[in-house]
């Protein structure tokens, strides 16, 4: 016999589920069985078969779980592949959802590639998160960590002045001079695939101006330089991420220039610096734990502070702001007349990509 949690009007169902904190404040799309079983009908499994266990709440992302929110966001069955593999990235230990309640405000994120962007109605262009099938998806991953990972605001998710609702990027494929994301990462060209990530921030832009690719990547650098917590960087090493969200007119400058992909993160890696006295200064003040006073502070006292900045120390020294290359991920898309580039800056997780079974 299949449970029925509430009966009633649908104003009488949104009321219900504003009370019992199953809503993200917004008005929800009631879900019944019979849109339930639509969703099922797409991936052709079993309801109560399990995905994945989603921490810190370890309930049982199931398949019904997993429509239930994606039904109640405004997604269409059609979508049911998508949100599986998403939920299958953000239980990858590599994303590390048991951290994202942090008070610093993580928002979750996910990056999509391949012929599912065209199949599912997703938007790359101009105001890309903000339209098409990327709007409800983003909702659907916000009730998902809601719901089944079990995180409500003020309560297991403790950012100081809150989060932004998860967004959704796809990749604009055709218009980067570039391989694909998934590609990148191993992937058949002709794969599907989702790609969780995290952000501290959202909305600052550089504009990249000029035919010379090094200036348009100094630019970048310059403002990765502005959204990097420095304290953070220097603690958290390897457990961080930067995702340069680039247009393709700007990429396709960058490349005509004789620029890979790969080549473009080394560019920034190395050009985005602080001096040393920034980072210590961070790292004394800005740090609640009292980070020390010298680099070889910060890594005796387990900060995780790469060990080659060891014998820096003098105030004018410089480091990378990022601890390692492989920790900058570019990503094409947006507004295809206009130049602009955002760094997505974020710790506690690396980007988890999983294949969409469409």
């Amino acid at each position: 016999m299949k449970a029925i949690a509430f009966s009633g009007s649908f104003d009488d169902v949104n009321r219900h589920f504003e009370e019992k904190g199953w809503s993200d404040g917004l008005p929800i799309v009631p879900p019944t069985w019979d849109k339930i079983e639509q969703f099922l009908q797409v991936v052709g499994r079993a309801g109560d078969e399990e995905v994945a266990v989603l921490p810190p709440a370890n309930l049982r992302a199931s398949l019904q779980s997993i429509a239930a929110n994606g039904i109640m966001a405004g997604c269409r069955p059609q979508h049911m592949p998508l949100l599986v593999a998403a939920v299958e990235a953000i239980a990858d230990t590599r994303f590390n959802l048991a951290q994202i309640g942090t008070t610093a405000g993580y928002n979750p994120f996910l990056i999509i590639n391949g012929p599912a962007i065209g199949k599912l109605g997703l938007e790359y262009g101009t105001g890309l998160i903000s339209r098409g099938a990327n709007v409800a998806i983003g909702r659907a991953l916000g009730l998902i960590v809601r719901n089944i990972a079990g995180y409500r605001p003020a309560e297991q998710q403790m950012g100081t002045f809150g989060y932004l609702l998860p967004f959704v990027l796809a990749e604009d494929e055709e218009g980067s001079p570039w391989e694909p994301f998934h590609v990148e990462r191993g992937f058949d060209k002709a794969a599907s695939t989702v790609t969780a990530g995290g952000t501290f921030n959202w909305g600052s832009q550089i504009f990249p101006s000029g035919p010379e690719p090094e200036g348009l990547l100094r630019a970048i650098a310059y403002q990765m330089v502005k959204d990097v917590n420095l304290m953070l960087s220097a603690r958290f090493s390897r457990l961080q991420m930067m995702t340069v969200v680039i247009n393709p007119s700007v990429a396709q400058t960058i490349a005509q220039g004789g620029y890979s992909k790969q080549d473009a993160a080394d560019y920034l890696f190395h050009h985005a610096r602080a001096s040393m006295e920034d980072v210590v200064f961070e790292s004394k003040y800005a740090d609640p734990g009292g980070g020390g006073t010298s680099t070889r502070q910060l890594i005796e006292r387990g900060r995780g502070t790469p060990r080659e900045w060891i014998d820096l120390g003098r105030p004018n020294d410089t480091v990378p702001v990022m601890a390692y290359p492989g920790a900058i991920h570019i990503v094409v898309c947006g507004d295809r007349t206009r130049n602009k580039a955002m760094t997505l800056y974020g710790v506690y997780s690396t980007p988890s990509i999983k294949e969409m079974r469409m």
